[in-house]
């Protein structure tokens, strides 16, 4: 029920034009997912400059396709989400060609094994993150037995491999100037960087501006990093997730679990459980969920 009233959301934004630039401003079109939208509403508040976001994913936010090419090539800069995955409307390489050199890409930042099991809400089901060790367990002994299994330690889920394999992959995606994965790399064990796997802390979304901004010549002052209102502003929501205390030892992380990562397991194993019992059980994301 849930997919299909979000399909007709879907359906009714898309058939709604975008609005036209401001006279006279810089004209900034931002292209791509959620944090993308956050950058677009932090460049409005930058001197002349008026940014309008699109979606650029088939399953979420704002997309007319008429006006997402009028805008397009009537931008001075257009920032864009580089993900090399997902669905797309447009890939990277159709907005290079439709627009030329004036694309400036920014990555995805999408990562996994920040916490031993997260879960995602995917084309109306839930998907999860680090969730084949622990299905299979489930498939073999039972919820209970692999509640227990979690809560002791005893079943993990490999956050270390997992969090390394999204951090190459951003590395490989960061072809343009924007990048973002030596941050990562030297700040995630000292403060939280991701509120899920595809949703960064206000922190690393603003991070992530301050480099724009710097690309784009457009002045950013340092102490905005720390800005109560500004990281409000720009963290994107959490979801249920399994964020232990062994997750905090295996990874060296410098801040503390979730408090509710007990009731968390029970929560998500019963879940899985019953997908598992009526065969809806969906063991990992894939590709084309991320974006």
């Amino acid at each position: 029920m849930f997919e299909k009233i979000a399909s007709q959301v879907r359906e009714l934004r898309k058939n709604q034009p975008l609005r036209k630039f401001k006279p006279g401003s810089l004209k900034i079109a931002c292209i791509g997912n959620c944090v993308v939208n956050k950058l677009s509403y932090f460049l409005r508040s930058k001197g002349n400059a008026d940014s309008l976001f699109f979606s650029n994913l088939t399953n979420w936010g704002n997309y007319h396709h008429e006006s997402f090419l009028e805008r397009g090539h009537e931008a001075d800069i257009i920032v864009a989400l580089m993900a090399r995955r997902g669905r797309l409307h447009n890939s990277e390489d159709d907005l290079i060609r439709e627009f030329g050199q004036k694309i400036v890409f920014v990555p995805l930042v999408w990562i996994e094994g920040l916490a031993s099991l997260q879960s995602f809400g995917a084309a109306g089901s839930t998907k999860f993150s680090g969730g084949g060790s622990i299905g299979r367990h489930i498939q073999r002994h039972g919820v209970e037995d692999a509640v227990k299994a979690v809560t002791r330690g005893t079943l993990r889920t490999n956050p270390t491999a997992r969090f390394q394999k999204s951090l190459d992959y951003i590395r490989q995606i960061e072809q343009g100037p924007v990048k973002i994965s030596d941050f990562i790399e030297d700040r995630h064990r000292d403060e939280p960087l991701m509120n899920s796997i595809g949703h960064p802390t206000g922190r690393l979304v603003l991070e992530i501006f301050s480099r724009l901004c710097g690309q784009l010549d457009i002045k950013f002052d340092k102490n905005f990093l720390s800005n109560p209102f500004a990281l409000s502003q720009s963290s994107l929501s959490g979801g249920p997730r399994i964020f232990s205390p062994y997750d905090v030892e295996e990874l060296g992380l410098k801040y503390d679990h979730d408090p509710d990562w007990m009731l968390q397991t029970k929560s998500l194993l019963t879940i899985m459980g019953n997908q598992i019992k009526t065969g809806n059980f969906l063991e990992e994301l894939g590709e084309a969920d991320i974006a």
